[in-house]
């Protein structure tokens, strides 16, 4: 803030003047910031990219999985007074020292595995860990190493498994940390992280998606007969449905079942069987990763699937 007061207006440095001048300085300084920073900007287009965007090098969802994922801006020296985070081109952003981060870990959640994003062109392996801290210490401890190996100077996606010894869950309050030793040919890219057990996040379409209809592919179940039908436009990596379940043309009441394809049939039913009317029902049902279904109802009726939402 610039104060203004009569002693300056006497010395000659009117109000219009000196904010001409703060305001050309202001320039100056922000033209020779633009300037240095130009050289290390890691702008490569002004235009957003096109939807959809499809590049990537991850590995592809797991139905059951909740990702959490960070970039090398969210990465910090260990000490930044002796080093500074260098953006090094499209590999990523390094440090004379250790670079850590860290994620939140989804209320009850396991960690299942780390895939980290590492352009490596230095000759030989590089490591970077996980590690968990909690609130019980300064220091964290890490585990699930990740061996990158070197490959060149473009990022390479290396994913590690946990193992029941370390993948949690881990008290409230506890946080991921990743470890990266980086150097001027180690550069980072980002680390993606995978959960089972929480946080995953429900979709909701504006309106239902018919998915299956038997009224109009493979006809009216006999019943207790038991069919498998794939839920295609349910989007990969999804982890549950949730589905409407209708039901028609049944004379008599009853039930229909709708579960995984490679899990056993359940003791109840999904849905109910009206008597010549729509039986309506919504449903979550778990997604395998071929995302097939058995449905067997225990009436004979036609028997129709809605996409409500998904989790993921």
């Amino acid at each position: 803030m610039v104060k203004f007061d009569s002693d300056t207006e006497s010395a000659g440095f009117e109000r219009r003047g000196a904010l001409a001048a703060l305001l050309g300085t202001a320039a100056v300084a922000a033209s020779a910031g633009s300037a240095q920073a130009a050289s290390h900007s890691n702008v490569r287009k002004v235009a957003p990219a096109a939807s959809p965007v499809t590049a990537t090098i991850a590995s592809p969802a797991l139905a059951g999985y909740a990702y959490r994922t960070v970039w090398y801006c969210d990465f910090l020296p260990l000490d930044p007074s002796s080093s500074a985070r260098t953006f090094a081109g499209s590999g990523g952003m390094y440090a004379a020292s250790v670079l850590e981060a860290s994620i939140e870990i989804p209320a009850g959640a396991t960690l299942r595995d780390a895939e980290w994003y590492v352009a490596n062109s230095s000759g030989a392996d590089a490591t970077f860990y996980c590690a968990v801290w909690t609130p019980a210490d300064g220091y964290i401890a890490t585990f699930a190493p990740a061996t990158v190996p070197s490959t060149g100077i473009s990022p390479t996606a290396t994913r590690v498994l946990t193992t029941s010894a370390n993948w949690g869950p881990y008290p409230d309050g506890a946080k991921i940390i990743l470890y990266a030793p980086t150097a001027s040919n180690v550069l980072l890219n980002g680390v993606r992280l995978g959960f089972t057990g929480g946080g995953l996040e429900a979709n909701i379409r504006t309106a239902p998606l018919k998915l299956y209809d038997s009224a109009t592919t493979g006809g009216k179940y006999a019943a207790g007969e038991t069919r498998t039908v794939t839920l295609a436009g349910v989007p990969a990596g999804t982890t549950a449905v949730i589905l409407r379940v209708i039901t028609t043309g049944s004379t008599a009441a009853g039930s229909v079942k709708v579960f995984p394809a490679n899990q056993a049939e359940p003791d109840v039913g999904t849905g109910i069987i009206a008597v010549n009317a729509e039986g309506i029902t919504e449903a979550t049902i778990y997604v395998i990763a071929n995302r097939q279904v058995k449905i067997r109802p225990s009436r004979a009726a036609n028997v129709r699937l809605d996409l409500v939402g998904w989790y993921r």
